[in-house]
Protein backbone atom coordinates (compact mmCIF):
# COMPACT_ATOMS: atom_id res chain seq x y z
CA UNK A 1 0.00 0.00 0.00
CA UNK A 2 2.54 2.67 -1.15
CA UNK A 3 -0.14 5.09 -0.83
CA UNK A 4 -3.97 5.87 -0.12
CA UNK A 5 -5.17 7.20 -3.39
CA UNK A 6 -8.38 5.51 -2.80
CA UNK A 7 -8.84 8.16 -0.07
CA UNK A 8 -7.87 11.01 -2.26
CA UNK A 9 -10.00 10.45 -4.77
CA UNK A 10 -13.06 10.71 -2.69
CA UNK A 11 -12.85 14.81 -2.50
CA UNK A 12 -10.67 15.44 -5.19
CA UNK A 13 -12.68 16.07 -7.91
CA UNK A 14 -14.52 18.92 -5.98
CA UNK A 15 -11.28 20.62 -4.51
CA UNK A 16 -8.96 20.36 -6.99
CA UNK A 17 -8.01 19.93 -10.50
CA UNK A 18 -8.47 16.16 -11.66
CA UNK A 19 -5.38 15.59 -13.51
CA UNK A 20 -2.53 13.09 -12.48
CA UNK A 21 0.09 15.84 -12.43
CA UNK A 22 3.61 16.43 -10.69
CA UNK A 23 3.74 19.00 -8.10
CA UNK A 24 6.18 21.72 -10.37
CA UNK A 25 3.87 22.18 -13.33
CA UNK A 26 2.75 24.94 -14.48
CA UNK A 27 -0.37 26.16 -16.24
CA UNK A 28 0.87 27.00 -19.34
CA UNK A 29 0.95 23.65 -20.39
CA UNK A 30 -2.42 23.50 -21.10
CA UNK A 31 -1.56 25.64 -23.85
CA UNK A 32 1.66 24.15 -25.24
CA UNK A 33 0.03 20.62 -25.53
CA UNK A 34 -2.29 21.93 -27.88
CA UNK A 35 -0.14 24.12 -29.76
CA UNK A 36 1.95 21.10 -30.58
CA UNK A 37 -0.71 19.09 -31.68
CA UNK A 38 -2.18 21.87 -33.62
CA UNK A 39 0.70 21.93 -35.56
CA UNK A 40 1.11 18.09 -36.12
CA UNK A 41 -2.42 18.77 -37.29
CA UNK A 42 -1.30 21.00 -39.53
CA UNK A 43 1.44 18.51 -41.20
CA UNK A 44 -0.86 15.62 -41.17
CA UNK A 45 -3.36 17.53 -43.02
CA UNK A 46 -0.92 18.05 -46.47
CA UNK A 47 0.03 14.03 -46.19
CA UNK A 48 -3.39 12.74 -45.36
CA UNK A 49 -3.85 9.10 -46.05
CA UNK A 50 0.28 8.92 -45.94
CA UNK A 51 0.97 8.86 -41.71
CA UNK A 52 0.47 6.42 -39.36
CA UNK A 53 -0.27 6.46 -35.58
CA UNK A 54 3.03 5.70 -35.18
CA UNK A 55 4.50 8.79 -36.91
CA UNK A 56 2.33 10.90 -35.43
CA UNK A 57 3.28 10.05 -31.85
CA UNK A 58 7.29 10.14 -32.94
CA UNK A 59 6.72 13.58 -33.82
CA UNK A 60 4.91 14.63 -30.89
CA UNK A 61 7.32 13.31 -28.69
CA UNK A 62 10.12 15.03 -30.54
CA UNK A 63 8.52 18.06 -30.62
CA UNK A 64 7.85 17.55 -26.56
CA UNK A 65 11.34 16.64 -26.08
CA UNK A 66 12.49 19.94 -27.84
CA UNK A 67 10.22 22.24 -25.94
CA UNK A 68 12.24 21.09 -22.60
CA UNK A 69 15.57 22.56 -24.29
CA UNK A 70 13.54 25.65 -25.10
CA UNK A 71 11.99 26.05 -21.22
CA UNK A 72 15.26 25.14 -19.79
CA UNK A 73 16.87 28.33 -21.51
CA UNK A 74 13.93 30.60 -20.49
CA UNK A 75 14.09 32.98 -17.58
CA UNK A 76 11.22 31.14 -16.15
CA UNK A 77 11.59 27.36 -16.60
CA UNK A 78 10.26 26.28 -13.41
CA UNK A 79 8.19 23.29 -13.48
CA UNK A 80 9.57 22.02 -16.50
CA UNK A 81 8.60 18.30 -17.03
CA UNK A 82 11.62 15.97 -18.15
CA UNK A 83 14.44 19.01 -16.79
CA UNK A 84 16.21 15.95 -15.38
CA UNK A 85 15.05 13.20 -17.66
CA UNK A 86 15.88 14.85 -21.20
CA UNK A 87 15.61 12.72 -24.26
CA UNK A 88 14.62 9.84 -21.76
CA UNK A 89 11.95 11.01 -20.62
CA UNK A 90 9.18 8.57 -19.48
CA UNK A 91 5.76 10.20 -19.37
CA UNK A 92 5.62 13.07 -21.61
CA UNK A 93 3.79 16.42 -20.65
CA UNK A 94 0.42 15.28 -22.85
CA UNK A 95 0.05 12.42 -21.17
CA UNK A 96 -0.04 14.05 -17.70
CA UNK A 97 -2.46 16.92 -18.56
CA UNK A 98 -4.68 15.03 -21.53
CA UNK A 99 -7.67 14.44 -18.97
CA UNK A 100 -6.81 18.19 -17.50
CA UNK A 101 -7.34 19.29 -20.98
CA UNK A 102 -10.49 17.55 -21.36
CA UNK A 103 -11.91 18.53 -17.92
CA UNK A 104 -11.36 22.22 -18.66
CA UNK A 105 -13.07 21.53 -22.29
CA UNK A 106 -9.62 23.10 -24.15
CA UNK A 107 -9.64 19.48 -25.24
CA UNK A 108 -13.06 18.69 -27.18
CA UNK A 109 -12.05 15.37 -28.89
CA UNK A 110 -13.33 12.30 -26.32
CA UNK A 111 -10.71 10.01 -27.03
CA UNK A 112 -7.28 8.71 -24.83
CA UNK A 113 -4.54 10.16 -26.21
CA UNK A 114 -3.37 6.36 -27.73
CA UNK A 115 -6.56 6.92 -29.88
CA UNK A 116 -6.38 10.36 -31.14
CA UNK A 117 -3.22 9.62 -32.60
CA UNK A 118 -5.15 6.91 -34.51
CA UNK A 119 -7.67 8.94 -35.80
CA UNK A 120 -5.50 11.66 -36.48
CA UNK A 121 -3.60 9.43 -38.53
CA UNK A 122 -6.49 7.65 -40.49
CA UNK A 123 -9.29 10.74 -40.87
CA UNK A 124 -6.61 13.43 -40.62
CA UNK A 125 -8.01 16.59 -39.04
CA UNK A 126 -11.02 17.39 -38.50
CA UNK A 127 -13.13 19.45 -41.38
CA UNK A 128 -14.56 22.14 -38.76
CA UNK A 129 -17.45 23.99 -40.81
CA UNK A 130 -20.54 25.47 -40.31
CA UNK A 131 -24.14 23.92 -39.53
CA UNK A 132 -25.20 20.06 -39.25
CA UNK A 133 -22.61 19.15 -41.63
CA UNK A 134 -19.51 20.68 -40.38
CA UNK A 135 -17.05 18.76 -38.07
CA UNK A 136 -16.39 19.23 -34.45
CA UNK A 137 -12.73 20.79 -33.39
CA UNK A 138 -10.18 18.75 -31.54
CA UNK A 139 -9.72 21.83 -29.95
CA UNK A 140 -11.54 24.86 -28.28
CA UNK A 141 -11.69 27.12 -30.88
CA UNK A 142 -10.75 30.44 -28.61
CA UNK A 143 -7.57 28.86 -28.21
CA UNK A 144 -5.16 31.49 -28.11
CA UNK A 145 -2.46 31.33 -30.89
CA UNK A 146 1.28 30.62 -30.27
CA UNK A 147 3.61 33.30 -29.69
CA UNK A 148 5.22 33.41 -33.12
CA UNK A 149 8.31 31.02 -33.41
CA UNK A 150 6.68 28.73 -30.99
CA UNK A 151 8.65 26.93 -29.28
CA UNK A 152 11.39 29.37 -30.47
CA UNK A 153 12.27 31.57 -27.06
CA UNK A 154 9.25 29.87 -24.86
CA UNK A 155 8.91 30.33 -21.34
CA UNK A 156 6.42 29.54 -18.88
CA UNK A 157 5.35 32.99 -18.41
CA UNK A 158 1.61 33.32 -19.39
CA UNK A 159 0.90 36.22 -21.64
CA UNK A 160 -2.31 38.37 -20.61
CA UNK A 161 -4.54 37.03 -22.98
CA UNK A 162 -3.44 33.34 -22.15
CA UNK A 163 -4.39 34.46 -18.54
CA UNK A 164 -7.37 35.00 -19.34
CA UNK A 165 -8.24 32.50 -21.87
CA UNK A 166 -7.29 29.93 -18.86
CA UNK A 167 -9.42 31.74 -16.14
CA UNK A 168 -12.38 32.08 -18.37
CA UNK A 169 -12.02 28.17 -19.20
CA UNK A 170 -11.83 27.62 -15.43
CA UNK A 171 -14.98 29.27 -14.72
CA UNK A 172 -16.86 28.60 -17.55
CA UNK A 173 -16.01 24.44 -16.40
CA UNK A 174 -15.84 25.10 -12.80
CA UNK A 175 -17.16 28.17 -10.90
CA UNK A 176 -18.75 26.60 -7.98
CA UNK A 177 -15.29 25.45 -7.30
CA UNK A 178 -12.76 26.57 -5.12
CA UNK A 179 -10.56 26.32 -7.60
CA UNK A 180 -13.14 28.68 -9.64
CA UNK A 181 -13.60 31.05 -6.85
CA UNK A 182 -10.16 31.43 -6.09
CA UNK A 183 -9.64 32.12 -10.23
CA UNK A 184 -12.12 34.88 -9.55
CA UNK A 185 -9.69 36.31 -6.26
CA UNK A 186 -6.81 38.39 -5.74
CA UNK A 187 -3.69 36.02 -5.92
CA UNK A 188 -2.99 35.79 -1.87
CA UNK A 189 -5.89 34.09 -1.61
CA UNK A 190 -4.13 30.60 -2.17
CA UNK A 191 -1.02 31.83 -0.78
CA UNK A 192 -1.63 28.51 2.02
CA UNK A 193 0.10 25.56 2.31
CA UNK A 194 -3.35 23.62 2.44
CA UNK A 195 -6.55 24.23 0.57
CA UNK A 196 -8.50 25.20 3.99
CA UNK A 197 -6.14 27.49 5.36
CA UNK A 198 -8.19 29.66 2.36
CA UNK A 199 -11.37 30.23 4.99
CA UNK A 200 -9.13 31.15 8.00
CA UNK A 201 -8.21 33.88 5.05
CA UNK A 202 -11.82 35.32 5.71
CA UNK A 203 -12.33 35.04 2.03
CA UNK A 204 -16.38 35.42 1.17
CA UNK A 205 -16.82 31.52 -0.53
CA UNK A 206 -20.47 30.74 -1.03
CA UNK A 207 -21.72 28.56 1.13
CA UNK A 208 -21.49 25.19 -0.96
CA UNK A 209 -17.89 25.37 -1.74
CA UNK A 210 -17.07 26.75 1.91
CA UNK A 211 -18.82 23.32 3.41
CA UNK A 212 -16.93 21.33 0.73
CA UNK A 213 -13.65 22.92 1.54
CA UNK A 214 -14.32 21.76 5.40
CA UNK A 215 -15.63 18.34 4.84
CA UNK A 216 -12.39 18.02 2.61
CA UNK A 217 -10.37 18.90 5.73
CA UNK A 218 -12.08 16.69 8.66
CA UNK A 219 -11.49 14.01 6.40
CA UNK A 220 -7.97 14.35 5.23
CA UNK A 221 -7.25 14.48 8.98
CA UNK A 222 -9.10 11.82 10.27
CA UNK A 223 -8.20 9.60 7.32
CA UNK A 224 -4.65 10.72 8.32
CA UNK A 225 -4.72 8.81 11.71
CA UNK A 226 -5.03 5.56 9.56
CA UNK A 227 -2.35 5.86 7.27
CA UNK A 228 0.07 6.17 10.32
CA UNK A 229 -1.20 3.12 12.23
CA UNK A 230 -0.78 1.28 9.05
CA UNK A 231 3.12 2.35 9.19
CA UNK A 232 3.37 2.10 12.88
CA UNK A 233 2.25 -1.68 12.03
CA UNK A 234 5.02 -2.25 9.23
CA UNK A 235 7.35 -0.68 11.53
CA UNK A 236 6.40 -3.15 14.41
CA UNK A 237 6.41 -6.31 11.53
CA UNK A 238 9.78 -5.91 10.10
CA UNK A 239 12.17 -8.80 10.72
CA UNK A 240 14.56 -6.69 13.08
CA UNK A 241 12.17 -4.04 14.11
CA UNK A 242 13.87 -0.54 14.03
CA UNK A 243 12.89 1.34 17.64
CA UNK A 244 13.43 4.82 16.15
CA UNK A 245 10.91 4.08 13.40
CA UNK A 246 8.78 2.73 15.70
CA UNK A 247 9.05 5.63 18.16
CA UNK A 248 8.93 8.37 14.87
CA UNK A 249 5.18 6.61 13.89
CA UNK A 250 4.46 6.63 17.51
CA UNK A 251 5.23 10.36 18.08
CA UNK A 252 3.32 11.07 14.64
CA UNK A 253 0.54 9.50 16.17
CA UNK A 254 0.61 11.57 19.30
CA UNK A 255 0.82 15.04 17.37
CA UNK A 256 -2.27 13.87 14.98
CA UNK A 257 -3.88 12.69 18.05
CA UNK A 258 -3.37 16.16 19.74
CA UNK A 259 -4.94 17.82 16.96
CA UNK A 260 -7.38 15.37 16.66
CA UNK A 261 -8.60 16.64 20.08
CA UNK A 262 -8.10 19.89 19.27
CA UNK A 263 -11.13 19.96 17.08
CA UNK A 264 -13.06 17.94 18.98
CA UNK A 265 -15.96 19.59 18.34
CA UNK A 266 -15.41 20.48 14.79
CA UNK A 267 -15.76 16.36 14.44
CA UNK A 268 -18.25 15.98 17.12
CA UNK A 269 -20.60 18.22 14.46
CA UNK A 270 -19.54 16.94 11.45
CA UNK A 271 -22.13 15.84 9.34
CA UNK A 272 -20.99 12.69 7.77
CA UNK A 273 -24.48 12.39 6.12
CA UNK A 274 -23.77 15.38 4.42
CA UNK A 275 -20.16 14.37 3.51
CA UNK A 276 -21.29 11.23 2.05
CA UNK A 277 -24.08 13.26 -0.08
CA UNK A 278 -21.50 15.58 -1.27
CA UNK A 279 -19.56 13.07 -2.17
CA UNK A 280 -22.17 11.50 -4.28
CA UNK A 281 -22.91 14.65 -6.04
CA UNK A 282 -19.34 15.02 -7.63
CA UNK A 283 -19.93 11.32 -9.05
CA UNK A 284 -17.04 9.78 -7.71
CA UNK A 285 -17.12 6.31 -7.76
CA UNK A 286 -16.45 4.77 -4.55
CA UNK A 287 -16.57 1.39 -3.73
CA UNK A 288 -18.30 -0.18 -1.43
CA UNK A 289 -15.83 -1.97 0.59
CA UNK A 290 -13.84 1.60 1.08
CA UNK A 291 -16.90 3.16 2.12
CA UNK A 292 -17.46 0.27 4.44
CA UNK A 293 -13.63 0.61 5.96
CA UNK A 294 -13.64 4.59 5.93
CA UNK A 295 -16.83 4.62 8.09
CA UNK A 296 -15.62 1.66 10.34
CA UNK A 297 -12.15 4.07 10.92
CA UNK A 298 -14.26 7.01 11.72
CA UNK A 299 -16.74 5.37 14.01
CA UNK A 300 -13.84 4.32 16.66
CA UNK A 301 -12.23 7.32 15.68
CA UNK A 302 -15.09 9.21 17.04
CA UNK A 303 -15.68 7.14 19.97
CA UNK A 304 -12.13 7.03 21.13
CA UNK A 305 -11.49 9.21 24.27
CA UNK A 306 -7.06 9.20 23.71
CA UNK A 307 -7.47 9.13 19.77
CA UNK A 308 -3.41 7.98 19.85
CA UNK A 309 -4.78 4.48 21.01
CA UNK A 310 -6.95 3.26 18.34
CA UNK A 311 -2.81 2.49 17.15
CA UNK A 312 -3.21 -0.68 19.76
CA UNK A 313 -6.50 -1.44 19.34
CA UNK A 314 -6.59 -5.03 17.91
CA UNK A 315 -9.86 -4.02 15.49
CA UNK A 316 -8.34 -1.88 14.42
CA UNK A 317 -5.50 -3.44 13.82
CA UNK A 318 -7.32 -6.06 12.41
CA UNK A 319 -9.38 -3.27 9.86
CA UNK A 320 -5.89 -1.96 8.77
CA UNK A 321 -4.57 -5.18 8.09
CA UNK A 322 -8.20 -6.37 5.76
CA UNK A 323 -8.21 -3.38 4.06
CA UNK A 324 -4.40 -3.69 2.98
CA UNK A 325 -4.79 -7.31 2.11
CA UNK A 326 -8.40 -6.23 0.06
CA UNK A 327 -6.35 -3.64 -1.83
CA UNK A 328 -2.97 -5.74 -2.41
CA UNK A 329 -3.43 -9.04 -2.20
CA UNK A 330 -0.69 -10.95 -2.09
CA UNK A 331 1.16 -7.43 -2.53
CA UNK A 332 0.06 -6.86 1.25
CA UNK A 333 3.13 -5.62 2.97
CA UNK A 334 1.97 -7.30 5.94
CA UNK A 335 1.93 -10.67 4.73
CA UNK A 336 4.59 -10.53 2.19
CA UNK A 337 8.00 -10.54 4.01
CA UNK A 338 9.60 -9.68 0.93
CA UNK A 339 7.59 -6.31 -0.28
CA UNK A 340 8.03 -5.57 3.74
CA UNK A 341 12.32 -5.82 3.82
CA UNK A 342 12.08 -3.32 0.82
CA UNK A 343 9.98 -0.81 2.88
CA UNK A 344 12.03 2.41 3.95
CA UNK A 345 10.30 3.53 7.71
CA UNK A 346 12.13 6.60 7.27
CA UNK A 347 9.84 7.79 4.96
CA UNK A 348 6.88 6.08 4.85
CA UNK A 349 4.51 5.11 3.00
CA UNK A 350 1.87 7.85 1.93
CA UNK A 351 2.23 9.34 5.19
CA UNK A 352 2.01 12.86 4.28
CA UNK A 353 -1.35 14.33 4.95
CA UNK A 354 -4.03 14.59 1.91
CA UNK A 355 -4.02 17.84 0.39
CA UNK A 356 -6.03 17.24 -2.89
CA UNK A 357 -3.19 18.05 -4.98
CA UNK A 358 -3.20 21.63 -3.38
CA UNK A 359 0.04 22.66 -4.79
CA UNK A 360 -0.68 21.58 -8.02
CA UNK A 361 -3.54 23.76 -8.00
CA UNK A 362 -1.56 26.67 -6.30
CA UNK A 363 1.15 26.80 -9.07
CA UNK A 364 -1.55 27.15 -11.74
CA UNK A 365 -3.48 29.89 -9.92
CA UNK A 366 -0.21 31.64 -9.36
CA UNK A 367 0.56 31.67 -12.80
CA UNK A 368 -2.90 32.51 -14.01
CA UNK A 369 -2.97 35.88 -11.07
CA UNK A 370 0.98 36.75 -12.18
CA UNK A 371 -0.80 38.49 -15.09
CA UNK A 372 -2.55 41.64 -13.94
CA UNK A 373 -6.26 41.36 -14.57
CA UNK A 374 -8.53 44.58 -14.54
CA UNK A 375 -10.63 45.24 -11.92
CA UNK A 376 -13.93 43.88 -11.68
CA UNK A 377 -15.71 45.30 -8.96
CA UNK A 378 -12.16 46.89 -7.78
CA UNK A 379 -9.11 45.32 -5.77
CA UNK A 380 -9.39 42.00 -3.82
CA UNK A 381 -13.56 41.69 -4.64
CA UNK A 382 -14.45 38.13 -5.06
CA UNK A 383 -17.42 38.15 -7.95
CA UNK A 384 -20.65 36.66 -6.63
CA UNK A 385 -21.14 32.68 -7.88
CA UNK A 386 -22.78 33.03 -11.46
CA UNK A 387 -21.53 36.01 -12.33
CA UNK A 388 -19.70 36.56 -16.15
CA UNK A 389 -16.60 37.27 -14.84
CA UNK A 390 -15.81 37.94 -19.09
CA UNK A 391 -17.84 37.91 -22.34
CA UNK A 392 -19.41 34.55 -23.16
CA UNK A 393 -19.13 32.02 -19.64
CA UNK A 394 -21.92 30.02 -19.50
CA UNK A 395 -23.63 28.17 -16.33
CA UNK A 396 -21.62 25.75 -15.41
CA UNK A 397 -21.08 21.95 -15.04
CA UNK A 398 -19.83 20.06 -12.21
CA UNK A 399 -17.36 21.52 -9.95
CA UNK A 400 -13.44 20.55 -9.92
Amino acid sequence: MTNWDWQQSVMRSRICLRQECPRSTRARYFLFIPWIYQQIESRVGRRRGQVTKDWVARKARHAEIDLIGHLLESEDSSGTIGSWSGKSLKRLPSSVYWNGLSEWRIRLCPWSLDSYHHRLAVHGPPEVGDGMDGGWPNWHPGLPPPPNGFPEGTSMQLRLEEAEYLRDRILETHPNSLLGQLALGTSGAFDVESPWEVLDLGVDLPPDVANIVRHAREFSLAMHGAVLVYNLMLAEALAEPNPEWVDQYRSMLADWSDEITARSNEFSSWDRSDFWQTVARTRSNVPSRSRQFIDSWLDRLLAADDPSSLADHPKVRNLIDNRERQLKKTQARLHNPRLLELWNGETGSGTARMNYRWPVMRNHLADIHACPRPSVGGPGVLEAPGSAPAAGLRPATRGV
